[in-house]
């Protein structure tokens, strides 16, 4: 009667056989990582098309939670705003006009109200003249609105078009108080910190021209940039598009 001999696997079949394995799992994992990260990526696009949107939202429905504490009466060059109240809530020569919209080293974006002085209706022709002779500013105290402050999430930043440049920029979002017209103004700033004001450098037609808020994801990922678009003479929230992957605008 014979001997039955089993045959293993050798050395070089195993370390072949491991080889193979790891490699598809790198492979999937790495599938798996870029997977995540577009999809991060599209959520941070959105996330910022839906806050900016929400921006014309509010000024459509004004709101006004102004504290008891402050107090807004004209003044000779802008309205003044005080933490003595001597008028009821409601009841100030002042007028809640559109929201300030800053945006710091592409990470940051922090909203603001603007105010100005309520009055008689002008024989001015243009809505940026009207808006300018109602004197606006931007507000630095709150008025209890919602949606004042958004860090971009998953490491996304909104860069300068197909520069990698972080964007620095300034989008005042203004209805007329004589037409009612919502108007967009936009501007880019080399600073951080500068945040222009409304006057005729600001609001002016010129600056109606629209902005392409484009993000980079900060990570690989499948296919190229997105970003938000504000189209020119933007004046609601239809006007605040998605720039698509391969448009050539980010």
């Amino acid at each position: 009667m014979g001997m039955q001999h089993k045959q293993g696997f050798t050395i070089i079949e195993v370390l072949l056989f491991l080889g193979i394995t790891g490699l598809l799992a790198v492979t999937l994992l790495a599938g798996w990582t870029n997977m995540i990260n577009t999809q991060r990526y599209r959520d941070s696009v959105k996330t910022v098309q839906t806050f900016i949107q929400q921006q014309y939202g509010q000024v459509y429905n004004v709101q006004n939670g102004r504290d008891a504490s402050l107090n807004c009466t004209p003044g000779a060059e802008s309205p003044k705003v005080t933490d003595n109240p001597s008028k009821p809530v409601g009841q100030t020569e002042c007028i809640v006009m559109g929201r300030y919209i800053h945006i710091t080293d592409g990470t940051k974006i922090q909203v603001y109200s603007i105010i100005g002085i309520d009055g008689e209706p002008s024989s001015l022709t243009s809505d940026s003249q009207i808006i300018r002779d109602r004197k606006p500013i931007r507000l630095d105290q709150s008025l209890n609105t919602d949606d004042s402050k958004l860090n971009i999430p998953w490491q996304a930043s909104v860069v300068d078009g197909t520069t990698p440049n972080t964007l620095n920029a300034v989008i005042a979002i203004i209805r007329s108080p004589q037409t009612g017209t919502v108007h967009t103004y936009s501007y880019k700033t080399a600073n951080s910190n500068l945040m222009p004001l409304l006057d005729n450098n600001l609001v002016n037609t010129a600056n109606e021209n629209g902005i392409n808020l484009c993000l980079d994801a900060g990570v690989p990922l499948s296919g190229g940039r997105m970003g938000v678009a504000i189209q020119p003479g933007a004046s609601g929230q239809s006007s605040v598009t998605t720039i698509a992957d391969g448009e050539g605008k980010c």
